[in-house]
């Protein structure tokens, strides 16, 4: 397995679209090792032997809005989702979520998201079919900025809100291009008389009908918080959740009821420390004290991180997480509150609760014993140097293959965290084989360079491992097509899995 990865993942070039839907390699030998780092692409790098890119859904297509319309779709795609038609890898319903605040008469006020149909054919590859399709919001009172998400097992999408209004008026913030223009105050569904300000009615899980594309219901039990990456376990009840802040959370919802997210009890992570072990802090379940649990988390002594990202899980007993870290950032106040920093940002503390961390890491998580550790600490290779894995964000894990596909959204171009010569903000797409025993950064593999100013979002695998998704989000728009704007697009050539 290992020489076959290594086979297939043996050159990187830069390879030019000139506004074609689709590219690919042209067979030139060219070693992995030896990429040219000195880069400053307005183009999708990508595997030069034998690997293809084709674009699926951009920015400004059109789209079918809830009341039957067409509408240019909404931008900034982040997370995708998969959903096979009766079980097949060759044909789908890719979700794409829009982490947006934008207003539209047609789409609806702040984030969105779109489904497209997809269709892998035996001549011209994976192609979108019909018109796609955009969410109706509407019923749980609009959504905003919508980035990570999850798919559960009775077969609902989960999108995420990564973002807490502090009051109406930050919906304003740009008089000229406001978020959300309905400022009324919200009825929360289920209640007898309760509403809400229409800014504390952002900031959760919200739950979506795949089938009539519908929003169902925003899940208050599961707290208000910076949602991002999320798990839905075979349980039917477990869901795990990152909070993408710094200070951040690690929470942990368990239903009341399996397939029904309403209700439920909300806990967050302790790692042990003084005299204290390793818990699941279990939160209040009222509305009010869900609406800042991130606070409660930590007066309750809950551990402090920093920017939690995504999280993916091997089928088995392993969780990996991405903390994705953050420059100078104050912590004092959560720490005042009762709240721990995690263990290994002990040695980043600089002085007066500032701590700084400027590439992240990539952590493992044990649902069999709570153990939490760094499996992988960001920063360069110790043998390669032009090796440098920065704020890990989004991560695809195929099991079959034992490679974790791991997306950079870098916070900065100072510290080394670009290599040596680039001109620009450049992340990166690696990937690392976990057959391997205690791999290190220099285990790592590039298996993209994306262009400069942007960030890939929302790796998913195809259910047979055949094909991977991803988005290319905010990318300057002076760039050649099609990466002048956020794009979906679907990498193929891989390997056929061994038996």
């Amino acid at each position: 397995m290992r020489a076959a990865l290594l086979f297939f993942l043996a050159s990187l070039l830069l390879l030019t679209s000139c506004g074609s839907e689709e590219v690919t390699g042209d067979g030139e030998d060219a070693l992995f090792d030896v990429v040219d780092t000195s880069f400053s692409p307005t183009e999708l790098m990508i595997p030069k032997q034998g690997y293809t890119y084709k674009v699926l859904f951009q920015e400004g297509d059109k789209v079918q809005a809830p009341n039957g319309e067409l509408a240019k779709a909404k931008g900034k795609n982040d997370f995708l989702a998969f959903l096979p038609v009766q079980g097949r890898s060759n044909h789908g319903i890719l979700w794409v979520n829009h982490e947006v605040g934008t207003t539209s008469d047609a789409l609806g006020d702040g984030g969105g998201a779109t489904v497209i149909e997809v269709v892998l054919d035996s001549l011209d590859g994976w192609k979108a079919v019909g018109v796609p399709q955009s969410i109706d919001f509407s019923p749980v009172g609009g959504t905003l900025l919508n980035c990570l998400g999850a798919v559960t097992p009775w077969g609902t999408v989960l999108t995420s809100e990564e973002v807490e209004p502090e009051n109406n008026r930050w919906f304003f913030r740009n008089p000229q291009k406001p978020t959300v223009r309905d400022t009324s105050n919200y009825a929360v569904p289920d209640s007898t008389d309760y509403e809400i300000p229409r800014w504390k009615n952002y900031g959760w899980m919200v739950e979506v009908d795949i089938q009539s594309r519908k929003a169902i219901r925003k899940l208050y039990s599961m707290g208000r918080f910076m949602h991002e990456g999320n798990y839905c376990m075979p349980d039917r009840r477990t869901v795990y959740m990152m909070d993408d802040d710094a200070p951040g959370v690690f929470f942990k919802f368990v239903a009341d009821r399996p397939a029904d997210l309403q209700r439920g009890q909300l806990y967050a992570f302790r790692m042990a420390h003084d005299s204290l072990p390793t818990a699941w802090i279990p939160m209040p379940r009222t509305l009010d004290s869900l609406a800042r649990v991130r606070e409660i988390a930590f007066q309750r002594g809950a551990t402090i991180f920093l920017r939690m990202e995504d999280i993916e899980w091997d089928g088995q007993n392993t969780f990996y997480i991405t903390e994705t870290g953050k420059d100078s950032i104050d912590l004092s106040e959560a720490i005042r509150l009762g709240g721990h920093p995690a263990p290994w940002l002990k040695d980043l503390a600089v002085g007066n609760g500032i701590y700084d961390d400027p590439y992240g890491r990539i952590l493992t998580y044990s649902a069999s014993n709570d153990e939490l550790k760094v499996f992988l600490e960001g920063g360069a290779g110790e043998k390669d140097n032009s090796i440098h894995l920065s704020n890990p964000d989004n991560l695809a894990l195929s099991i079959e293959r034992k490679l974790l596909v791991i997306h950079e959204d870098i916070n900065g171009t100072d510290k080394g965290r670009i290599p040596a010569g680039a001109r620009h903000l450049t992340n990166e797409i690696y990937t690392l084989d976990l057959g391997l025993t205690s791999p290190t950064r220099d285990d790592l593999r590039r298996l993209a360079v994306i262009p400069y100013g942007a960030e890939s979002t929302g790796g998913i695998w195809s259910p047979d491992g055949s094909a991977l998704f991803f988005n290319i989000q905010h990318p300057n728009p002076s760039h050649p097509r099609p990466f002048n704007k956020s794009t979906t697009l679907v990498l193929t050539g891989w390997p056929d899995i061994a038996p």
